[in-house]
């Protein structure tokens, strides 16, 4: 405190000890302007590296908790103790900075973005497109341990049957059930499974009423047309996928 202002509280209390109101007056305020000398306004604006301002940057008095954030403009205006002297800028993706303020009252500052670790740097060698196809294993019948019967082309032209129906029902562990003539409104399972567990294909494409499941042998095919008839017994999901529990049967 001033020395001016302590002799004249000291002269006050002497002459008339009514003054004490004063003199408590005089004491707070001299207190709050030394106290207010103490301080120090700061303001600035935060940007980035192309000059745009960067919002709610967070600008903190180092060591303490005060703290205040830019608007939307990245301007910003803080009050920090004279005892204080460092500023720390920080908001997300960027590089967190702490500038000494010295004596300046405008702080202008620039924050570097930070580096993405996930983008690819230009020199590092890019390799060509990878094309993934997916076909299943071709495997002659002789080098699987799969139980697989083939109708061959032969065989049907030696059967009397007139449908694929009538000629899978040569086939031992077939059940066909058949309520039309000429191989209409047919059903087939295989090892005592329903007729929603085994899977019908044509030259792998899965056949099947996408309504109800029924009838999967109502096959618009003429038996002059087939090359040959193949059969899987067993688990098939693997392979040809959902419905082959009980096995499939690939008509080429």
């Amino acid at each position: 405190m001033p020395i001016k202002a302590l002799k004249l509280i000291s002269a006050l209390s002497k002459n008339n000890v009514q003054n004490h109101h004063w003199i408590l007056f005089l004491f707070v305020l001299m207190t709050s302007a030394h106290a207010f000398a103490q301080s120090s306004k700061v303001e600035g604006k935060v940007v980035d590296d192309h000059g745009n301002g960067i919002t709610a940057v967070t600008v903190l008095i180092k060591e303490t908790q005060f703290k205040t954030l830019t608007n939307s403009n990245g301007i910003y205006e803080i009050t920090i103790p004279k005892t204080s002297d460092n500023l720390i800028f920080s908001a997300d993706g960027f590089i967190t900075k702490e500038i000494n303020r010295g004596i300046r009252s405008t702080i202008n500052v620039i924050l570097h973005k930070e580096k993405n670790p996930w983008v690819v740097p230009s020199q590092v060698p890019m390799f060509e497109d990878v094309i993934v196809q997916e076909n299943r294993l071709q495997l002659p019948v002789s080098q699987t341990s799969r139980n697989i019967h083939i109708i061959s082309n032969q065989q049907i032209e030696n059967s009397p049957a007139q449908s694929v129906a009538e000629l899978l029902q040569s086939v031992a562990g077939l059940d066909v059930r058949q309520r039309g003539t000429h191989g209409l409104q047919a059903d087939v399972s295989l090892r005592g499974g329903t007729f929603d567990q085994i899977l019908i294909l044509i030259n792998g494409i899965q056949m099947a009423d996408p309504q109800t499941g029924h009838h999967a042998l109502n096959l618009p095919l003429d038996l002059d047309n087939i090359e040959r008839i193949e059969i899987l017994k067993g688990p098939a999901a693997r392979v040809f996928g959902a419905s082959a529990f009980t096995g499939a049967i690939n008509i080429v």
